[in-house]
């Protein structure tokens, strides 16, 4: 006697489900097999397996989820000059929430976005996400920064700590590169300047900008 199966939800088998054979005569075994699932929730669907003789046989399938996670890139690095700073991650959570790790203190000292881009959609920080997209898969996810020039002679750096609702974090550790020695006297962008001492010998200020030490012979 062949058997034939039939699927319920719009009589349609659902995309990431196969299922081989798809028919049989007599005893056989149906082996039931999915793309890797990267939702938060379990999926499932029903198969019915049928006959022209006999009432139709049922297959509960379900295909487990995957843990609550995020993560996010290790590392970005900003040059001197600053500018816009994209940093990027995955996750399947609820909602997302951005901070900056305060030990060590950041020297780098940025804003937190109001906003970042989960699944292509703009969410506000700490929010839950419309749509949950990540109850079926795990999705991308974007926030920018603006970087301001690095006026000091030294490395700038930041931690960004991203918290999903479960409680699970990853860090981006942000280093800007240091920016140029500068030495100027009398105004800003000027090498050379006069001093001129009354004959009385009265004290004559000349101004000095620099972001180094500096000495005078």
């Amino acid at each position: 006697m062949k058997v034939t199966i039939t699927y319920q939800l719009v009589m349609a088998k659902p995309s990431w489900l196969t299922i081989n054979p798809d028919s049989g005569n007599g005893d056989g075994t149906i082996q039931f097999s999915g793309t890797e699932h990267t939702g938060r929730v379990a999926r499932t669907c029903v198969a019915t397996v049928a006959s022209t003789k006999t009432a139709d046989c049922t297959v509960n399938v379900s295909q487990t989820a995957k843990n609550e996670f995020v993560t996010m890139q290790a590392t970005a690095s900003p040059a001197k000059t600053g500018g816009e700073l994209t940093i990027t991650g995955s996750s399947n959570s609820t909602k997302l929430t951005f901070s900056w790790k305060q030990s060590p203190a950041p020297t780098l000292v940025l804003k937190i976005p109001a906003s970042y881009t989960a699944g292509g959609t703009s969410t506000s920080n700490g929010t839950a996400i419309a749509g949950d997209p990540g109850a079926t898969a795990q999705y991308s996810f974007s926030i920018k920064f603006t970087i301001p020039a690095n006026t000091t002679i030294e490395q700038l750096t930041a931690t960004l700590v991203v918290t999903d609702a479960g409680g699970n974090t990853a860090q981006c550790v942000i280093t800007q590169a240091a920016g140029d020695a500068y030495l100027w006297v009398g105004a800003m962008d000027q090498t050379e300047t006069d001093c001129t001492i009354p004959q009385a010998g009265t004290a004559t200020d000349v101004l000095v900008f620099s972001n180094d030490a500096w000495t005078v012979e």
